[in-house]
């Protein structure tokens, strides 16, 4: 499971380096391969190239008749940007993404079960909740054996 939150900066070529700790957790079925996208709320999305591959099989077993499933083909599909992390571990993060992210130079890489992402640090501080008290009651509710 890739998992915890690494402070990185973006190089001036637009690189950002996947810190160890998740780049080792990562499958060696995904090759050193990266899938990048708009994620949910105005994240990067990183699926590592195993994830996607499993994600792309049940996209083409989709109904592409049905409008709201060729929307959701699409958005996977058109969106996506594949990259290989170099002998550094680094990615580039084409300039769409960055201006979707609005990232500028710092961000945040946090592993979130299978997948990454990379944030603005200011935009994960209002969306991902860092005081306990306020995901107790949806942990009550969803992972009881917790506690």
């Amino acid at each position: 499971m890739l998992k915890g939150s690494y402070y990185h900066s973006i190089d001036s070529k637009g690189r950002v380096t996947i810190p160890s700790k998740l780049k080792k957790a990562i499958s060696e079925a995904a090759e050193d391969t990266l899938i990048m996208l708009p994620g949910r709320d105005r994240c990067i999305e990183v699926y590592p190239k195993d994830v996607w591959m499993k994600l792309e099989e049940n996209l083409s077993k989709l109904n592409l008749s049905d409008p709201k499933l060729l929307a959701l083909v699409r958005y996977y599909t058109n969106n996506a940007h594949e990259d290989e992390m170099d002998s550094q571990g680094r990615i580039l993060i084409p300039p769409t993404l960055k201006q979707y992210a609005q990232i500028a130079t710092d961000v945040v890489i946090a592993g979130t079960g299978k997948i990454i992402e990379i944030w603005n640090p200011d935009m994960k501080k209002s969306v991902v909740p860092e005081d306990r008290d306020k995901i107790d009651p949806i942990a009550a509710e969803h992972l009881p054996w917790i506690y």
